[in-house]
């Protein structure tokens, strides 16, 4: 995927594509650090001013995107209260620990589509004495599957359901012969039971990855094709703006992350018991 730097201003409006790169190191592309600059220097005290001006040539001119997004940080971290504000970001599309990500100080510089292999964390032990909770909750008539139906998006043996269109007669077509016990499994770790409790087993973990409010995805694949076991998969991803996360923060403090993904890999045998295959959770890595 191209990356695209946009500068921004009434005097200064143009984009910076691929073919433009290559010109990254001319006295121009100088220049143009320089203007902006000059649109962001009072933003940073004296003693740093240095250092900052620095961050904001890598955040421009370094081919890294890693290294971009941590120049975009130490800039965030350095500037004064009253701009933090200023310097936002956004993540346009999650593949696993894959985001891709725009970085954008208001009314100054934009810097799209940059591709980032975020921090995973396995926590499958939290997670599952989390699960474990909750799995007493469980209906052979899988009546909290059912009203799901409309929250999340669902795939059966392949074939997506988007939230509002799974039937209870599809849903029957995949469950009528399996046993009670493991409808019952099913019935939490495919619904908004199994997510919660997910998300309270990352909440419980700490390292602020906490998931609040409703994520913008929640997408849950059912599976039974294979000796008589049921493969679930369950992915969230959160990608809150700033404005809003803040509001959320005010009930859970410690949550550190606007953008996180989750995906969980869970087996079910036909007496019920549930195997986690891999639970793991992920963010961009920008503060």
């Amino acid at each position: 995927m191209a990356t695209e730097i946009r500068l921004e201003g009434a005097l200064l409006n143009r984009a910076i594509n691929d073919y433009d790169i290559s010109k990254i190191q001319s006295a121009t592309n100088k220049s143009d650090v320089e203007s902006l600059w000059g649109k962001i220097t009072d933003w940073f005290c004296g003693t740093r001013k240095e250092e900052a001006k620095k961050a904001l040539f890598d955040v421009i001119h370094n081919d890294n995107p890693d290294r971009k997004i941590e120049c975009f940080n130490q800039l965030r971290d350095m500037v004064s209260p009253a701009y933090k504000d200023k310097f936002t970001y956004k993540i346009t599309e999650v593949n696993d620990n894959l985001f891709t990500v725009n970085l954008l100080i208001t009314d100054i510089l934009s810097i799209e589509n940059l591709s980032t292999t975020g921090k995973s964390i396995d926590i499958t032990s939290a997670v599952s004495h989390s699960l474990d909770g909750v799995m007493n909750r469980g209906d052979f008539n899988l009546e909290q599957l059912k009203k799901d139906a409309t929250r999340f998006t669902y795939t059966l043996n392949s074939k997506l359901y988007k939230h509002g269109f799974l039937t209870e007669l599809e849903l029957e077509k995949i469950t009528v012969n399996m046993p009670k016990a493991q409808k019952k499994s099913l019935d939490v770790i495919a619904s908004q039971t199994g997510v919660i409790a997910i998300k309270n087993g990352i909440h419980e973990l700490g390292y602020g990855m906490s998931f609040v409010g409703t994520p913008e995805l929640q997408s849950i694949s059912i599976s039974t094709k294979k000796d008589d076991v049921v493969k679930v998969e369950l992915n969230l991803i959160q990608n809150h703006l700033n404005e809003r996360f803040d509001i959320y923060k005010q009930s859970l403090p410690d949550a550190k992350y606007p953008c996180l993904s989750m995906k969980a890999n869970i087996d079910i045998d036909n007496k019920g018991n549930y195997y986690i295959r891999e639970i793991k959770v992920s963010h961009p890595v920008i503060d």
